[in-house]
């Protein structure tokens, strides 16, 4: 199921950023990895809480935290505020605007499997996650 196949991308890429993070200094990889976890998550929720497709999510970045507000997922706040991280964080360390440091790494991957956990509990499909600990 489409749902399905998307929280397992982002489990995929939660342990991809273990890995990294176990050979310090790929920092802008794993926040890149984070907030496309961040995202898998949310579309999880979406195809599995709605008659959303995948389909719905080819067009940018702010379109799974915006459907997650919708959904009663998070708040409208919350979506902002991710929104915003993303432009502030993301795209800045990716572009090279800014060096990604380790302090800013752990902090989005710590975000990301947090949102995660939650996302997956608050859908009762836990028993779905794929992530290893």
């Amino acid at each position: 199921d489409a749902d399905v196949i998307q929280l397992r991308k982002a489990c995929r890429l939660l342990d991809a950023c273990r890995l990294l993070r176990e050979h310090d200094g790929y920092h802008t990889s794993v926040i890149e990895m984070s907030f496309a976890a961040i995202e898998r998550t949310f579309e999880f929720y979406a195809l599995t809480a709605s008659n959303d497709t995948i389909d719905d999510f080819r067009e940018g970045h702010n379109r799974a935290y915006d459907r997650g507000a919708d959904l009663g997922l998070v708040t409208a706040e919350t979506a902002r505020c991710l929104t915003q991280l993303y432009r502030d964080n993301r795209a800045a360390a990716y572009y090279r605007d800014t060096v990604a440091a380790a302090q800013q790494a752990d902090a989005m991957f710590d975000l990301a499997v947090a949102i995660h956990d939650y996302v997956k509990n608050f859908a009762r499909l836990s028993h779905e996650c794929q992530c290893r600990r």
